[in-house]
């Protein structure tokens, strides 16, 4: 085989070696992501269960019941005023009356360094419509909800 031919050869095996180490590492970090984004799913879906439920051990599950809490923005007469509530509280409020009608839809996830995330959810309950922002932090391996910020509307009809 002449040298100029093996320098080709050697150079198309180096770069095809490459691409496949390349291609294998994406898809690593592709499972773990997929891995991280169903589990932040799961957290999220367990909240709305135990919204919708009035289980308050079901919510407590998807929280950090030492950190959370939940913010909006209030109308009172002429001004507006940004509340927020620690989750204990917010739990109180969420079990007092189950969901006569709800859906909830994860509109948006994006994750920062594994470690942290920002959801986009859409929540319909009992003729209101909610669009919220919940992010979560992964501590020891678990995903929990640290803070949810939510507008709100009344539905039609």
């Amino acid at each position: 085989m002449s040298t100029n031919r093996s320098k080709w050869l050697v150079s198309g095996m180096l770069v095809v070696g490459v691409a496949v180490v390349a291609v294998s590492a994406v898809r690593g970090v592709d499972g773990e992501a997929g891995q991280d984004e169903a589990a932040i799913k799961a957290c999220v879906d367990k909240y709305y269960r135990g919204v919708i439920g009035a289980d308050a051990a079901l919510i407590r599950e998807a929280w950090d019941m030492d950190n959370g809490r939940m913010a909006s923005v209030n109308s009172s007469g002429a001004s507006d005023h940004v509340s927020v509530v620690p989750v204990n509280q917010a739990i109180a409020w969420w079990i007092r009356v189950k969901a006569h009608t709800s859906s909830s839809h994860v509109l948006n996830v994006d994750i920062v360094d594994g470690q942290m995330a920002s959801v986009k959810h859409e929540f319909i309950y009992n003729k209101l419509q909610y669009i919220e922002f919940i992010t979560l932090f992964k501590v020891n391996g678990t995903w929990k909800i640290v803070s949810k910020e939510y507008t709100q509307k009344k539905l039609d009809g």
